[in-house]
């Protein structure tokens, strides 16, 4: 099929100034109807998974000489989807503006949807080796299980595939917690979140979750893609953390409530002690209570230090097992 040859001006926006007449052949539209829709033309025209890629990408280009090659859908005058393939280059008009001069001609769906193909399975292969994956049919049957999501559930791909996701389910999280998540991904929306999973042999494991809804060409969901990462040690810190953090809440409150007793005390006897008119019996009697206070800020540091070091080696012990 021939190809278009157009010319557009960019100022602020991209304006077609010139097509041929293949352009009917092509995108069902005559140069007449190109030039009254001209400024608007490309984003009536153009898909819209691919529209802003093209734009930053043609707004980006402006560099004369140089060819430009980039494919991308287009939807003809019949709302028919075709794949073309856009050669341009660009140059100044004598005005200073920016010109855009390229040739439009369809490519064979194949050939696009081939290299799509190779793209894909080479993202495919990268994810498997780096993050747990799987990809679910619209009713959350698994189609597709990595090896990583194998070795971590321990399960083969065999007792996987053709099974739900509640396989792992752990029984954590709430019915409204993964109510929340299919309402969400049913709408064509990403989630993320973190999800407590159980594996075959009924060991537990946390995975930071993203559930990526996967369309079809009519912007119909197809499938589910699932991409995980292992979060236990993210998960273990934040348990020792809220552990240490308790512990000194609770060294906090001793020193607030069982020290400052005996402590003010002591303070206050010693201030009594170096008063001029004391009597024999004030000082004897105040010594005494100095004693006294002091012995019991004694005990109370011996069991302060005691719980101290009781829970520092519950904790190293702790960590060290694990």
């Amino acid at each position: 099929m021939p190809g278009v040859y157009y010319i557009v001006r960019y100022t602020d926006h991209w304006e077609v100034i010139s097509a041929t007449e293949q352009a009917t052949s092509l995108l069902g539209y005559t140069p007449e109807e190109i030039y009254i829709m001209s400024c608007n033309f490309f984003e009536r025209i153009i898909h819209p998974e691919d529209f802003a890629r093209l734009h930053e990408q043609k707004s980006n280009s402006f560099q004369e000489g140089k060819l430009f090659v980039t494919e991308y859908r287009v939807y003809d005058k019949f709302k028919s989807l075709k794949y073309v393939r856009d050669q341009y280059t660009c140059f100044k008009d004598t005005d200073g503006t920016w010109l855009m001069e390229g040739y439009l001609s369809e490519v064979l769906q194949g050939s696009i949807r081939d290299r799509l193909i190779q793209q894909l399975r080479a993202y495919r292969d990268a994810v498997d080796v780096n993050m747990i994956s799987s990809i679910t049919d619209t009713k959350g049957k698994i189609v597709y299980a990595n090896e990583n999501f194998c070795k971590i559930s321990k399960y083969p791909m065999w007792e996987l595939v053709g099974k739900n996701h509640r396989i792992v389910n752990s029984g954590h999280h709430t019915r409204e917690f993964f109510e929340t998540l299919w309402n969400t991904i049913s709408q064509g929306k990403l989630w993320q979140g973190e999800i407590l999973n159980k594996a075959k042999d009924g060991t537990l494991y946390w995975v930071d979750t993203v559930i990526i809804p996967i369309f079809d060409e009519e912007r119909k969901i197809a499938n589910y893609l699932s991409l995980r990462m292992p979060i236990d040690d993210r998960k273990d810190a934040e348990v020792h953390r809220q552990k240490y953090i308790h512990l000194l809440e609770k060294i906090a409150f001793i020193v607030a409530h069982d020290v400052r007793g005996p402590l003010c005390s002591i303070l206050g006897l010693a201030s009594t002690l170096q008063l001029p008119d004391n009597t024999p019996e004030e000082t004897e009697k105040a010594i005494r209570f100095l004693g006294d206070a002091a012995r019991r800020l004694n005990e109370i540091t011996q069991k302060l230090s005691l719980f101290v070091y009781e829970h520092e080696i519950e904790m190293k012990v702790k960590s060290y097992k694990e």
